[in-house]
């Protein structure tokens, strides 16, 4: 196993990353050659984001130390968004909208087949995670649990505390999300 790698921030906004890897498994004449190869590239202001990654496993590529999705696949995601932010922040609940597209798509080799998949979505931003001239704190939790590859399960909990006159924090508010996804091939 022989590999290098390479991350470059261009600027404040910019960032650039490559991997590459070699791998050689087998005894005398039963040797097997293999790479990996990982391209990735984001670029991010306040107003617009985007970015996009490249990945290939070669059929032969072998690495038994370390987590690989699998071998004789090669797939690419692109990701873009636009942010909104309201014309007085700071005295707003609202922070951002942020409206978003994920879009992957994959071709296993292997087994002749394609992955694609697109996303579409929107995110509201609410409160700071701590104000303290509110004397507020928000708690965000979030869990995600992958079945398999494409099928993924979330649950989330948050909870908003309030210092009172006393020395301690009270919770006010609670909320609690479950979500599943799953990748349908074709």
């Amino acid at each position: 196993m022989a590999g290098g790698d390479l991350s470059i921030r261009f600027t404040k906004r910019q960032q650039f990353s490559a991997t590459f890897l070699e791998s050689r498994t087998g005894v005398g004449s039963d040797k097997n050659d293999g790479t990996a190869e990982q391209v990735y590239y984001f670029f991010s202001d306040r107003k617009y984001g985007f970015g996009t990654q490249i990945e290939h496993y070669g059929n032969d590529f072998q690495m038994d130390t370390a987590f690989y999705n699998r071998t004789g696949f090669t797939s690419g995601w692109g990701y873009a968004e636009l942010n909104f932010y309201p014309k007085n922040a700071n005295t707003s609940v609202l922070k951002r909208v942020n409206l978003f597209t994920w879009n992957k798509y994959g071709r296993d080799q292997i087994q002749d087949g394609n992955e694609r998949f697109s996303l579409i979505g929107v995110r509201f931003n609410f409160t700071r995670q701590f104000d303290s001239s509110q004397r507020r704190v928000l708690l965000d939790l979030l869990a995600s649990y992958e079945l398999v590859p494409g099928t993924v399960f979330h649950a989330g909990y948050g909870s908003l505390f309030e210092k009172t006159d006393f020395p301690e924090y009270i919770t006010t508010s609670r909320g609690v999300f479950f979500k599943a996804s799953y990748l349908h091939r074709f």
